[in-house]
């Protein structure tokens, strides 16, 4: 039986870990508030993740700003007018972001992300004291112009023309047969066309069915897993700063003991890399059948099974029953 307690919690949704800025660890808290509900404690574990095998460096073809619509607010108007023909990049802009990647080119139509920073967002930074300890230095309010986070398509490249110019004349999107795909995308430079500096982006994006995330070259190589891949620019130096990938492109059980022991056909690595890719559920108590009276086999409770059964067998039957079930000593109907 679980039981449910009512919990004051504040509840912190964050977009960026623990970093550490200019000296300073830095905690992004998007949104807080106080609410009341029902806890259920339980431990999970999950599946160690699987391999890459793959990784390339995509190339950003074009990062357009779709043209800007005055707004019909008087205040706002005199406030944007100066704005709707800048070359600067806004939070609230929509887009166009064209990039080829494993011989194949993708169109990104992109709208902000809407409601994503909470209007009390604030950015703590941390420092360490003498002893080690963090302590709180500086407090900053995170502004919701202060993140380029887009969504929206991956479109044909035969309609990418068309939807253009629906984008410039701000139709509402509708569902339609040439989008492939849905695309989440956060921009946090977006380059310089006149000194080749290229946009800098992470995120990811579904092409027919296949999902490509997209990170840092700096960010890859921090979660980099000794058997991965190195892309090209981190191997020749190269400026390639993003890093690309495909789900489809995850070691399988098979190609990750190759990747470890050079072999497949070797027991003891077999069932280390079987351990380690096991749920860890299954090694709880409560999941086990010795410790679990639901999980063991079911006795027929007939009359007539029971007088066939032997002396032994009567006894084990008794034993089984006096198990505790944990539901007020009633068993399981």
């Amino acid at each position: 039986m679980q039981l449910y307690h009512p919990l004051f919690a504040v509840v912190v949704v964050l977009i960026a870990s623990i970093s550490n800025v200019a000296g300073k660890s830095c905690l992004v808290i998007v949104a807080s508030w106080p609410f009341t509900f029902g806890l259920s404690v339980s431990v999970a574990h999950s599946s160690a993740t699987r391999l890459l095998k793959r990784v390339a460096n995509p190339s950003t073809i074009s990062l357009e700003i779709i043209p800007r619509r005055p707004s019909s607010d008087p205040l706002l108007l005199a406030k944007r007018h100066h704005s709707l023909a800048s070359p600067i990049l806004r939070y609230d802009d929509s887009i166009r972001l064209i990039l080829s990647a494993f011989d194949e080119t993708f169109y990104l139509h992109l709208r902000p992300t809407e409601n994503l920073i909470h209007p009390n967002a604030q950015i703590h930074y941390y420092k360490h004291d003498a002893d080690g300890k963090p302590v709180l230095s500086e407090t900053k309010p995170l502004l919701r112009e202060d993140v380029k986070a887009f969504s929206g398509e991956v479109v044909a490249e035969e309609h990418t023309t068309t939807r253009m110019r629906e984008d410039a004349a701000h139709v509402i999107h509708q569902p339609h047969g040439a989008d492939l795909g849905w695309a989440r995308i956060i921009i946090h430079d977006q380059g310089d066309s006149s000194s080749g500096r290229p946009p800098t982006f992470e995120g990811s994006f579904e092409h027919q069915d296949v999902i490509y995330h997209i990170t840092t070259l700096e960010n890859y190589l921090r979660h980099r897993k000794p058997l991965e891949p190195l892309p090209s620019a981190a191997v020749l130096g190269d400026d390639g700063h993003l890093v690309i990938w495909k789900e489809t492109d995850l070691m399988t059980g098979e190609e990750e003991l190759v990747a470890r022991f050079g072999q497949l056909d070797v027991d003891s690595a077999a069932a280390s890399i079987t351990e380690g890719h096991a749920c860890g559920h299954d090694d709880l108590s409560f999941n086990k059948p010795s410790q679990n009276p639901f999980l063991q086999p079911r006795v027929d409770k007939s009359w007539l099974s029971h007088l066939l059964l032997t002396g032994s067998e009567r006894a084990a039957l008794h034993k089984r029953q006096d198990v505790r079930t944990g539901n007020d000593g009633m068993g399981a109907k």
